[in-house]
This record gives structure tokens, C-alpha cells and sequence, in this order.
């Protein structure tokens, strides 16, 4: 800082000279870049700041004095770049925010006033394409506001060179400097394609540029808007009530989806962090006192729900239709209850004076929270992570995936202790249906051992999966809600992704059981296992489980049937040969000579009287009629006379007689092959059919002309896939 100096202060000082102080003598004096002042300086300036005086360079003795009010600029940090005695002297302290600390309204009023200033000096009309008002801003600027105006005139420079005999000039991402189209590549958090493109042209109010801003939308009244029209279509076009139901939900969580994601550095103010606290404390009370769970997710969305009911609240009102108000009350009573007490409490701790009409887009939202389905023949889904939301997360995509809320979510932020997750999963337990068992999705090995801590209230299966991602949760979820039996998911999971799983079994009385399986599948080993389950007496209390012959051969699966199920026998096509109980073929079963077989098997675990009734049941059950009873297409004696007539062509072809078993084998799968033809659900895999038809060329060629009656009576094809089923019976396999 010049002080001015005295005559012979240095080489060259041929006279006294006033410096910036006196020339400043009742003024103001604004000093930039003062960081640069080293502590020598800072020292002497202290001085003058302290006691208005100071001495000109040269000089040794006498002061000067000067009134100045002083101004100083930095760029650096203060306390690492200044002596402590100097900053003690500076009374106000004035902290201006870089240009990425400033909300993003101000960056874009930035941002349009340097088109605007550019499109002065070219005196062109511009078009900006909206992915460039993004790219620039979201960019981290090294030297501010200077920086984007350089970047700005840099952009609408090139842009008018590629055009400069057009008179609009359109800007595009291809025009952007190259270190911003690299930050554009690097973040995936830039929200690209949330802006429309802008019209800049000379003298252009910036107002009117940021009315047509896609952010300034009023989401709270287009919500409505939408549920109203919807609710008019339901009411005019008569469609099921399911279907407005799930437009409804969809058309809430779409619009929550927004107000999450185009929340800005805005929103991340003091209003905005007293919301959550105020939506986390609804949540403690309705969950306890309603017996709900909310998860993260949930947490975000009715955040900035309210946020936005804060911000548009009074803006319109918004004409709600009595019929829809009174629909949505009767309709969902439970979930009105939950939404008028979160709604009351957040209302009166936000100032926000609501409506009985603000209750339709919670409770909707609510309802799809809760809507979980009550399916008896499916296993629960739980997934548990560690971090605030990531849980809720992938709950939360897979069932809107899904279109139904098969998972719950449990949340483990750092502060969360164990403790919390595993009541929760006690209370979870006790509160819903599990008999089908629990698959418990978690994200590291460290939380695979937490069932240890609830492992004695277990009544069912607990399944615990490792690695839990997005992709592996909807997969499961489509499993469950094809009824997959529980084994079979953690196996087909296992097959299709990078996870460890453990099933753990709860230690109960094991349940008496009889297995029925088939080599061609689940279908006959279905319809085996339903004439066996209505032959037994009920007081018996035993179950009876079908399987697929090569689901037998997997070791996991036996295992889990083992630990859960005391197997009593199997009855079947073939011997999967799995343990030491007696396996009864199918056909001696059908044809009685195994009913005194079945009688043993089981007489142990029922008295006389329930033996009795057991074997007058599989007397009358186990019949050829009984059987192809199933049938729910065809005759049953037209379709037994073609099976019969199909088998003499075969014994004729081939100068072979078949067995009875192999006979009635056939008369029951051929009948439901035939229905499933008719029904376009043929088996289409077979193991090795490309092999098998290269090897028994002549055996495929009888078993078509035999069984062409079928195709030619039924006007049908059997693929190759069924004759090699056919031809598996034929030879015993």
C-alpha cells in the first residue's frame, strides 16, 4: 500500500510525495487483494487503524494523521493469512458467498444476464438449449462470477462464429467450454434435461426469462388437477375401482418424485431441515400409536410435500369435488386416520392452515404405503441396509417395478443401534403373516448374524441373503409373486447374481409329511398330491408337498425339506431316491396294488378309525375317472378311448406289448398333455433335446405316427420337448 514517501527515502526519491492515506483524508479507501500484504504491512496498517496516524517511507520521526474509512477485499482464508492483532481491528466482517454457495435462482439471474449482455453486443437473438442452462448451472467456477461470465462469452463466441450470417444464434452443449462438458460426463448427479430451451434476445427482462422457468411449477395444484381428472374418467367410464386406485398412487408418486428430485441448494435451508424434524417426529407418534412403518423414502417424500404446500399453499384455491372427498373418506378409513393426524401435526407446527381437502394426496400416498398383499402362499421380504434411505430406496423402486408392495424396508443409519432393527423384526414377526417364511435381504455379511438376536420367535423359515441390490429385489420379488416356494427362490437368486444366503429353520415340532413328485414336472406331481391330500383324513394332520423330480435332485432344497418337515413317504413316477422312506410308484398307487403300501406308510401316526377312512379314500380317489377328473376341457371318455387307441398303434409299430404302469402312465400324462396343447401352455424344455432327437430318430418316428391320432382328433402338434416326455414313460426312465 503506498504511504507516500519522503525526499532520499530511496534511490530515485527526488521529492516528498503524498501516498493513498493522505489522498484519502475524509474519504474511503478500498483496498483489493489485501491478503497480499505480508506482516510487516499488515503491522504498519495495524498502527494507523488503531491510532490514525502513520509516517511516509523515509521517514523516522513525526506522524501524520488522516481520517479515512478503509474498506479491504480478500479472497483467502482470513486466519491463516492475517495477523491476529490486525483482524481484532477490523470491526465488521463481511462473508460473500461464491457463486456455487448461492441458491439457484441467483445463479440463474447470473447466468441470464450475461446472454443477455452478449446478446447486446452481437445484437442477435438467442436460443439456449436447457441442457446448457444446467451444465453451466451446476459447474464449480475457480473464479466465480468472473469465471461464468468469461465462460458465457466464451460459449456465445463460438456460437455465433459456426453461424454469424443467421440472425438467432441457437446454443447447444457442443458450443460449452471443454472443462464443463467434462464435468457434465463426470457427475451423474447433474440433473440434465430438467430445464426447457430459453429465449435471450437484447434488453430482455430477466423476470420474464425466469417466469417460464419449469421450476417455478406449482406442483401442489397440478396434483390435484390430475386426481380430479382421474377421478372423472373413473366416474364416467366405470372401470374397476383397483384401476383408479393405482392411477391414483402412481399419479402421487410421480409428483413426489419431482418435488424430490428437483429440490436445490434452496430447499437446503433452515425451513427445510425444521420440516424433516417435524415429519420425523409425526412419524415416531403415528407409528407407534397406528402400528405402521414408515421408511426413509417415505420420509423424503412427505418432506417435500410440505415443503411445497409452505411454498404454493395460498397461491389458488383449489375447487375439490364433494363426490371425490366423500370417496376417499369411506373408501380408505384407516389410512384418513393416519393422514389426519400427521397432517394435523405438521400443520400447526409449519403455520400452514389446511383443508380436509390436503387429506386426498396423503392418504392416497399412505394407501400405497400400506397396500401390501395378504397372499397366504408367499414368503414376506424384508431388506435391511445401513444408511438413512438406502433401504427404503430399493424397496421402494422395486415395488413400484413390481406395481406391489412385496418388500418392507428397514433403515440403519450409523446412529441406529442393532438393538432398534431387531425389535422391529421381533414386532414384525409377531404383527403379520409368515408362515411362508421371511427372506431377509441385507447389504453386508456383518448383518447376516442379526437373526441370532430374534432366532427363538421365529415360527417359519427365515431365509438371510447377502448383497442386496436393486436388480436382485426385483428378481425376488417377481419370484414371490409367481408363489415360487421359498427354497426354490434363494436357489434361482443364488444361480443369478454375486450373493451368500443361510435358511435358518425354527426349532418346532417337525411336520409330517408325504412328497409327490414326477419326471414331468409340477403338474401331474400337483394332481398326485391333491387326490393324496383329499384321501387323507384331516385329524391326521399331515400335509402333503409336491416337487418337480429334478427339484428332488438339488441337495439344498432336500435339506430344507428335511430340517421343516418329518417326510413320511413319496409317492411318484420315479424314485428320486433322497433318504431311507419308502417311495409307492404312481401306477401301483392307481391301480390299488399299493394302497396296502400307503396303509403302512402311515400307520403309525393315526388310529384304526382313521385308517379305515384312508383306505375307503384311496379306494374311491385313486381311479383313472378320479384323475383325469382334473381335466377341465376334455371329455374324459373320449380322450381315455384315443390315449387307448394311440397305445395299440404303438404296440403294433413297434411289436412290443407295454406293462399296465407304463399304460396307465401314459393315459395320465397324455390326458394332460392334450389339455395343455388345446391350451397353447406346452412343455417347451426338455434336457438334451437336441441330442435326444439325433439318437432316437426312429423311436421319435413311432411315438408321432402312434400318437398322430391325438394331433389329428384334437387338431394339435406334440412338440418334440412332449414326445420325449412320452418317450422317458415308454422306456421306464
Amino acid at each position: 500500500m503506498d504511504k507516500g514517501h519522503y525526499i532520499s527515502a530511496f534511490t530515485g526519491a527526488y521529492a516528498t510525495t503524498k501516498g493513498l492515506l493522505e489522498a484519502a483524508d475524509g474519504g474511503m479507501l478500498f483496498l483489493d487483494e489485501v491478503h497480499r500484504l505480508n506482516s510487516e504491512s499488515q503491522e504498519k496498517l495495524f498502527v494507523f487503524l488503531d491510532q490514525g496516524i502513520f509516517r511516509r517511507m523515509g521517514e523516522s520521526e513525526g506522524w501524520h494523521k488522516a481520517k479515512v474509512r478503509m474498506v479491504m477485499a480478500t479472497t483467502e482464508n482470513l486466519e491463516s493469512n492475517f495477523l491476529d492483532t490486525f483482524l481484532r481491528r477490523i470491526p465488521i466482517v463481511v462473508q460473500i458467498p461464491s457463486l456455487r454457495e448461492r441458491g439457484e435462482q441467483e445463479r440463474l439471474q447470473f447466468i441470464y444476464h450475461f446472454f443477455i449482455e452478449e446478446s447486446k453486443v452481437l445484437d442477435k437473438k438467442m436460443k439456449v438449449s436447457g441442457n446448457v442452462i444446467e451444465a453451466l448451472l451446476n459447474h464449480l467456477y475457480q473464479g466465480n462470477i468472473g469465471d461464468l461470465e468469461n465462460k458465457i462469452k466464451f460459449i456465445c463466441a463460438t456460437a455465433y462464429a459456426k453461424k454469424k450470417r443467421k440472425n438467432e444464434i441457437d446454443i447447444h452443449l457442443e458450443h460449452l467450454p471443454e472443462d464443463v462438458l467434462k464435468g457434465i460426463a463426470e457427475k451423474a448427479e447433474n440433473k440434465i434435461g430438467n430445464y426447457d430451451t430459453v429465449e435471450i434476445y437484447p434488453n430482455a427482462p430477466i423476470q420474464e426469462i425466469l417466469s417460464g422457468d419449469k421450476n417455478g411449477k406449482d406442483y401442489h395444484q397440478e396434483l390435484f388437477e390430475k386426481l380430479i381428472a382421474i377421478f372423472g374418467e373413473f366416474r364416467s367410464q366405470n372401470y374397476a375401482k383397483e384401476q383408479f386406485e393405482k392411477r391414483c398412487m402412481h399419479t402421487v408418486n410421480d409428483v413426489l418424485d419431482c418435488l424430490i428430485y428437483n429440490q436445490n441448494s434452496e430447499n437446503e435451508n433452515t425451513m427445510r431441515k425444521y420440516i424433516v424434524n417435524s415429519v420425523q417426529e409425526a412419524f415416531r407418534y403415528v407409528e407407534y400409536s397406528c402400528n405402521v412403518q414408515f421408511g426413509g423414502n417415505s420420509l423424503h417424500a412427505i418432506t417435500a410435500y410440505f415443503f411445497c404446500m409452505n411454498q404454493h399453499f395460498r397461491k389458488q384455491n383449489i375447487f375439490i369435488p364433494n363426490e371425490l372427498m366423500q370417496y376417499i373418506l369411506e373408501e380408505y378409513p384407516k389410512e384418513i386416520h393416519i393422514a389426519k393426524r400427521i397432517l394435523n401435526m405438521l400443520s400447526s407446527k409449519m403455520d400452514i392452515v389446511s383443508t380436509q381437502e390436503d387429506l386426498i394426496p396423503l392418504t392416497i400416498y399412505i394407501r400405497s404405503l400400506l397396500n401390501v398383499s395378504l397372499s397366504r402362499k408367499r414368503p414376506r421380504a424384508v431388506i435391511l441396509a445401513h444408511g438413512y434411505a438406502t433401504a427404503s430406496s430399493v424397496a421402494d423402486v422395486a415395488n413400484r417395478i413390481l406395481d406391489e408392495n412385496i418388500f418392507e424396508s428397514v433403515d440403519m443409519p450409523i446412529e441406529k443401534n442393532v438393538s432398534d432393527v431387531v425389535q422391529w423384526m421381533k414386532e414384525y414377526v409377531e404383527k403379520n403373516d409368515v408362515s411362508h417364511g421371511i427372506i431377509l435381504m441385507v447389504d453386508m455379511g456383518s448383518l447376516r448374524e442379526i437373526y441370532r438376536s430374534f432366532e427363538e420367535n421365529l415360527k417359519s423359515p427365515l431365509v438371510v441373503m447377502n448383497n442386496i441390490s436393486t436388480q436382485m429385489a426385483i428378481m425376488a420379488g417377481e419370484l414371490i409373486q409367481k408363489e415360487e416356494k421359498l427354497e426354490d427362490i434363494v436357489r434361482i437368486l443364488e444361480e443369478e447374481n454375486e450373493t451368500e444366503y443361510k435358511i435358518i429353520y425354527p426349532q418346532i415340532q417337525k411336520q409330517k409329511t408325504i412328497l409327490t413328485c414326477c419326471i414331468t414336472g409340477t403338474g401331474t406331481a400337483e394332481q398326485i398330491r391333491l387326490l393324496i391330500e383329499n384321501s387323507i383324513p384331516k385329524e391326521m394332520d399331515i400335509q402333503v408337498i409336491s416337487y418337480d423330480y429334478d427339484q428332488l435332485q438339488n441337495v439344498e432344497i432336500v435339506k430344507g425339506i428335511y430340517q421343516k418337515c418329518e417326510v413320511l413317504g413319496i409317492v411318484g413316477t420315479k424314485n428320486p431316491q433322497i433318504g431311507q422312506e419308502k417311495f409307492i410308484p404312481l401306477e401301483q398307487l392307481v391301480s390299488g396294488a399299493a394302497t396296502e403300501q400307503m396303509i403302512n406308510m402311515l400307520k403309525n401316526v393315526a388310529d384304526a378309525v382313521s385308517m379305515e377312512k384312508l383306505n375307503d379314500n384311496l379306494i374311491r380317489n385313486f381311479s383313472i375317472n378320479r384323475l383325469l377328473g382334473f381335466l377341465t376341457i376334455l371329455d374324459t371318455e373320449k380322450i381315455l378311448m384315443h390315449i387307448e387307441e394311440a397305445m395299440k398303434q404303438y404296440e403294433f409299430l413297434t411289436g412290443r406289448k407295454l406293462k399296465n404302469s407304463t399304460k396307465i402312465n401314459l393315459f395320465i400324462h397324455v390326458g394332460c398333455l392334450t389339455e395343455r396343447l388345446i391350451r397353447n401352455s406346452a412343455i417347451e424344455d426338455y434336457p438334451e433335446k437336441d441330442k435326444f432327437q439325433k439318437i432316437h430318430k426312429k423311436e421319435i418316428r413311432q411315438i408321432q405316427a402312434a400318437f398322430s391320432v391325438i394331433e389329428k382328433t384334437y387338431s394339435v402338434k406334440i412338440p418334440i420337448s412332449e414326445i420325449g416326455y412320452i418317450y422317458d414313460i415308454l422306456a421306464g426312465i
